[in-house]
């Protein structure tokens, strides 16, 4: 049984919990370095028209170590980054699910994905700084740029979607005994298996999560209020699709999405840092530290947060819809 609660919630954070400014996004977040957050990094090759680089590694990865060291961080190869190809890193054993899909069977492996998501090039093993620019210089020029824009932010996510909106039982009037519908991250096959034809976009996707069980992000962040948000003012950011209250609001949180929507994508911090897992906290179990919100699975987890919230942001891993534990439209 959970113990958390509205009040917990708003009343007991310290006022050292409240410190802090709110974040806001880069200008254009591929630009000059690697990306560890698959979906934006997506959005962000069909957004500047760029193939997409993954790159796939691990730390027990011998080679993979030294082509960090030597490769990847490389000025030359930063600097094609938002300029040729945009490039997002990736954890072969968490995202074992991107790995399956794109058939990386070894490691280091990089694979080029065009903007509409057919794959143009593969490599497995060690890369040197100049042939690995060379090779994605060429591939980015094969794509024209599309004229200048601002960078992707999050999207209103109307009724005529074609995602469903449909989906799960309805929300409780209070965050007290929330209704949660937990789905495990899935699998897809390779090209060519059942439901993937050879030559399409074999990039996965996810329904996307729901956030915060329906409530209104910009209420709870700006008011401390419970405030169900309505489905025809959804908006979609990182994967996660928060329910707005007027059309109004939902401008407000699409110009800044970074300000009200929870950290990690509302997942528990100390989960996440100490199993790896990315699971969804509760809407009963949160604290707001630096201004921004975080959700915990329970009482004692949030304690533990408070206690030393650096100690786990600092050792936190790279969150990504499509790792996450949660509820999820379907």
């Amino acid at each position: 049984m959970r113990h958390c609660t509205l009040a917990a919630l708003l009343l007991i954070v310290p006022a050292t919990f409240l410190a802090g400014q709110a974040l806001t996004p880069p200008a254009s977040p591929a630009t000059g370095r690697w990306l560890t957050d698959y979906a934006q990094a997506k959005a962000e090759s069909r957004r500047l028209n760029m193939p997409l680089l993954v790159h796939f590694s691990a730390a027990w990865c011998g080679p993979c170590q030294v082509m960090e060291r030597e490769t990847l961080n490389s000025p030359a190869v930063l600097a094609v980054f938002g300029q040729d190809v945009v490039g997002v890193k990736l954890d072969f054993d968490r995202d074992r699910g991107l790995a399956d899909a794109f058939r990386v069977k070894s490691i280091p492996a990089d694979v080029v994905v065009a903007p509409d998501g057919k794959i143009l090039g593969r490599h497995s093993g060690k890369q040197k700084s100049g042939p690995y620019t060379a090779a994605l210089k060429h591939w980015g020029g094969q794509f024209e740029r599309p004229p200048a824009q601002p960078p992707a932010a999050a999207q209103p996510l109307m009724a005529t979607s074609a995602q469903p909106f449909a989906a799960g039982p309805e929300l409780q009037s209070q965050p007290a005994s929330p209704q949660r519908r937990v789905n495990q991250p899935q699998r897809l096959g390779p090209p060519g298996s059942a439901g993937q034809p050879p030559g399409q976009d074999v990039t996965p996707e996810l329904p996307p999560l729901i956030g915060l069980d329906g409530y209104s992000p910009v209420q709870i962040t700006a008011h401390r209020q419970w405030v169900n948000g309505q489905r025809e003012f959804a908006a979609i950011w990182q994967g996660v699709v928060y329910y707005l209250t007027s059309k109004e609001e939902r401008d407000l949180f699409i110009a800044s999405p970074h300000k009200y929507a929870p950290r990690l994508l509302g997942c528990d911090p100390v989960s996440l840092a100490e199993s790896g897992r990315a699971i969804q906290g509760s809407v009963e179990c949160g604290a707001f530290y630096d201004s921004h919100l975080y959700l915990f699975e329970n009482q004692d987890s949030r304690t533990r947060f408070k206690r030393a919230p650096e100690h786990f942001l600092t050792s936190r891993r790279p969150v990504t819809a499509a790792n996450v534990i949660g509820r999820r439209l379907y």
